[in-house]
């Protein structure tokens, strides 16, 4: 009840202020474009030297290339989501340096993609939707986070789903 009366105050807002009707070809393009512009700026940012937040990541992605089935639970010096999935996927690409950024620079797209939705969800509005894209570029958590492999990152992703 208060979503949808929050919604509809909100809807009444924007279609007042803004009245701007974007089309669904235009819709598409412009996120399109955003998507690229992130992929641009989350690699310059990536080519500028930042490869790390932490110190402790290196630990965890080196506990996770010897993942087993006993290894997976034991030592619990950490929820094991970060160990076990990382090891996952250093067993399809066995990289200890790039397999744990490439991982998280998805998860951050996959992040704007939720923040997206979210706002499709909330709002209706196609123009509140492109500003909710331009506005999550360069959210810090969302930005330096899918450039540096933290668990963090998991843990944001999957809040917003």
């Amino acid at each position: 009840m208060f979503l949808s009366k929050a919604r509809e105050v909100m809807g009444r807002f924007f279609v007042r202020s803004f009245n701007l009707a974007v089309d669904r070809k235009l819709y598409y393009s412009l996120l399109v474009l955003i998507f690229i512009l992130a992929i641009v700026s989350q690699y310059a940012l990536f080519q500028q030297g930042l490869y790390s937040v932490s110190a402790d990541e290196s630990a965890r992605s080196l506990i996770s290339d010897n993942l087993n089935f006993r290894s997976a639970i034991k030592p619990f010096i950490w929820p094991p989501f970060y160990k076990v999935f990382t090891g996952l996927m250093l067993k399809i690409h066995d990289d200890l340096f790039f397999t744990p950024r490439i991982i998280a620079f998805i998860s951050g797209l996959l992040i704007l993609a939720e923040l997206i939705f979210l706002s499709k969800k909330l709002f209706r509005e196609r123009t509140i939707n492109i500003i909710t894209a331009i506005l999550g570029l360069y959210v810090h958590h969302r930005f330096i986070f899918s450039i540096a492999p933290v668990s963090e990152m998991y843990y944001n992703c999957l809040l917003y789903t």
